[in-house]
């Protein structure tokens, strides 16, 4: 969430200066950095293409959060069963489904046009 406790990493109201979804996309992904970065001067956060996260998928009322941030980016909350956590939405989804809070699942060992990964360097 970019350190903050809003709907999106630069606020609470969909903006198309900052994310990929189905009102501005054109039916397709687009190249990283079109949009406007957060905070840290990351791209698409939120859109283009879901990120394929760590941790498999628990849609128990029991899901442990990480309890600090250390460990929520070293370690895996979750780490048995056959589907992995995805976040921050895709270009097809509507712009509350690409929200920062917004988790979903997929198949560890399928794949889509609206899933990806996110590369950072230092």
């Amino acid at each position: 969430r970019a350190g903050t406790e809003t709907a999106y990493s630069y606020g609470d109201v969909a903006d198309g200066d900052y994310m990929w979804c189905n009102f501005n996309n054109s039916g397709q992904i687009h190249k990283v950095g079109e949009k406007l970065p957060n905070a840290w001067g990351l791209y698409d956060m939120h859109g283009n293409v879901l990120e394929w996260c760590l941790d498999q998928w628990d849609n128990s009322d029991n899901y442990q959060m990480a309890d600090t941030e250390a460990t929520a980016i070293s370690d895996p909350l979750v780490t048995t069963g056959s589907t992995r956590v995805l976040r921050g939405g895709a270009w097809l989804y509507g712009a509350a489904g690409c929200r920062s809070a917004v988790r979903t699942s997929y198949g560890q060992h399928g794949g889509t046009d609206d899933i990806g990964f996110r590369v950072v360097f230092p």
